[in-house]
């Protein structure tokens, strides 16, 4: 994983204060992007999150999406994708096949679609 932490922090620091991510009307820069993927990846490394772990990301395609998938590598875990446009059993099955023991979300009205074994970060 260090490979692809190392990439986004040489893309960070060559492109400091160019636009990374435009979605819709809004745009970050690369700065704004890296401080927002460490302010992350710091909470889940805060939260007992570590190498090993697989951690389910339950989100529309956006920004925070990409943030979520960088700031879980950062704190050494690996994501799972789970794609809200899935079949709601396909989403339970790949969210208890790898073990994930946090979902990062931003859909707050499907909560019951997850154990309440495994914890959901809104």
């Amino acid at each position: 994983m260090s490979n692809i932490n190392n990439k986004i922090n040489n893309a960070i620091e060559k492109y400091n204060s160019k636009i990374a991510i435009i979605e819709g009307n809004d745009q970050i820069t690369y700065e704004e992007m890296g401080k927002r993927i460490d302010k992350m990846a710091s909470f889940l490394t805060n939260m007992g999150v570590e190498k090993g772990r697989h951690i389910g990301i339950y989100m529309e395609r956006s920004t925070e999406m990409i943030i979520a998938m960088f700031g879980v590598l950062k704190a050494g875990a690996s994501y799972v994708p789970l794609d809200p446009s899935y079949p709601e059993a396909r989403i339970k099955y790949m969210a208890q096949d790898p073990n994930c023991s946090l979902i990062i979300s931003n859909i707050t009205n499907d909560k019951a679609i997850f154990n309440n074994d495994i914890e959901l970060l809104i």
